[in-house]
């Protein structure tokens, strides 16, 4: 009942909770229950609330029913096969109309740096790590390979495979959107990030 009530979902939340959107992610700690709803911690107000769950069991939410789904660094979590199962699940809840917008790390960025040894975006890229995990990624190529396998990340994605997922899917209007910017609901607080989250941000938008 109270997903219902949501017409916008923000999938891959983390700990960014957006008022009046269903923020959506998965933890799995004893503490949270999947499935289960959490208010944001010390507040009231109804609207701020967390669902736990685990998408790759598929988006909860029935078809046509959403104006708005929003995930930023999240379909590069999921492997190739379940990402494009989200995104044809996120077409099918979404109303005609609706719409989505995508914020994933650019492939295409970090393969031109690696290949371009003079350009300095893999030298931006390390300097954001962990100084201990990470303190032996000195080269191009083991920062390139970190990016597509550390950090959780199953899957690279560049603006050609994107699209071509989304076409598949059935949206229109595919176009690329700069960073925080447009007429997309509440990007003040959905888009934060540092100089190179946004840097590294390739940001699509699509109808259904």
């Amino acid at each position: 009942m109270r997903q219902a009530k949501y017409k916008k979902y923000h999938l891959g939340c983390n700990k960014l909770l957006v008022k009046g959107w269903l923020n959506i992610d998965f933890v799995a700690k004893n503490s949270f229950v999947e499935g289960e709803f959490y208010p944001l911690s010390g507040s009231s107000k109804s609207d701020y609330y967390f669902l736990n769950w685990n998408l790759t069991n598929g988006l909860p939410a029935e078809k046509e029913t959403l104006d708005f789904v929003y995930h930023s660094h999240f379909l590069e979590h999921l492997s190739y096969v379940d990402g494009l199962k989200i995104i044809g699940e996120i077409f099918s809840a979404l109303k005609s109309g609706g719409r989505h917008r995508i914020v994933v790390p650019d492939l295409e960025k970090y393969c031109r740096s690696y290949l371009n040894r003079q350009d300095d975006f893999l030298m931006h890229y390390q300097k954001t790590l962990s100084v201990e995990q990470f303190k032996d990624y000195v080269t191009s190529g083991a920062l390139f390979i970190s990016q597509l396998y550390e950090h959780g990340h199953k899957m690279g994605w560049d603006f050609e495979t994107l699209c071509e997922a989304l076409k598949k899917a059935g949206f229109k209007h595919i176009e690329r959107q700069e960073f925080s910017k447009g007429d997309f609901p509440d990007l003040e607080k959905l888009e934060i990030g540092d100089l190179f989250r946004v840097e590294e941000s390739m940001v699509i938008e699509c109808e259904k």
